[in-house]
């Protein structure tokens, strides 16, 4: 007999890190830890979620993700466990190359293709969107395995949280997703349905960031600003 879960998650996004500031594609290769700028997000992050019940929380395996998930684990006495599932967006061999105007408008354009509905294209040596989406939600599932009306925190990227809302939790999530800025630390709260056959979403908040205050609410783009503003998409992802 197949049975389903229903779960709240609060997908955060990781404080800010060095590639933030240099546009470097971060995959796995790059790995910077938070500046003190993103400790200070993480940190601001980590009070506003401290008198909220958690019951778990899980990381992407970069630093500045864990980091982040650390802050928010320490007032809950919890443990942060690590989901390689969560890992930010593969760009393949992007990640070996100079973050250039010309190398982000190739990024950008695929995903603009996948926008379009060309889920099957690929970054060279990196994934696809249905590869992408496959492995977020069996990151979901492990999450959520054994858990019914529990509240889970993922800390993780806008590149493959941007992908998974827009996947599971319907075409009407869209609109907020390509208008609301992605800013670190910015907290999207979804309702997941987990079942044998499928992963499904219901979006309750996207990117909210109202929490961060001070130099944590200076947003910096998530694409270095010489891209080409032709490209549609361009907002799906930031390292």
């Amino acid at each position: 007999m197949n049975t389903s879960t229903v779960n709240t998650i609060y997908l955060i996004r990781h404080g800010e890190n060095v590639a933030n500031v240099t546009g470097e594609f971060s995959y796995k290769r790059v790995d910077y830890s938070l500046t003190s700028k993103g400790v200070l997000q993480a940190a601001q992050t980590a009070t506003y979620l401290c008198e909220r019940h958690i019951d778990a929380i899980y990381s992407s395996p970069l630093k500045r993700a864990r980091e982040t998930a650390e802050a928010i684990a320490h007032p809950h006495n919890l443990s942060v466990d690590i989901l390689e599932e969560f890992r930010e967006v593969n760009v393949g061999d992007l990640e070996q190359a100079e973050p250039t105007a010309a190398n982000w408008d190739i990024h950008n354009a695929i995903i603009a293709q996948w926008y379009h509905g060309k889920l099957d294209v690929r970054f060279p040596n990196g994934e696809n969107f249905l590869e992408l989406i496959e492995r977020s939600k069996n990151g979901l599932r492990t999450a959520t395995q054994g858990r019914q009306g529990q509240v889970i925190v993922i800390a993780g990227h806008a590149g493959i949280f941007t992908a998974i809302v827009s996947a599971i939790c319907g075409p009407e999530s869209l609109p907020i997703i390509r208008q609301t800025r992605k800013h670190n630390c910015s907290i999207t709260e979804i309702e997941v349905t987990t079942s044998d056959q499928d992963v499904t979403g219901k979006l309750v908040e996207w990117a909210a960031c109202a929490h961060l205050s001070g130099e944590a609410a200076s947003f910096i783009a998530p694409v270095p600003e010489f891209t080409s503003e032709k490209n549609e998409g361009k907002t799906a992802t930031a390292h």
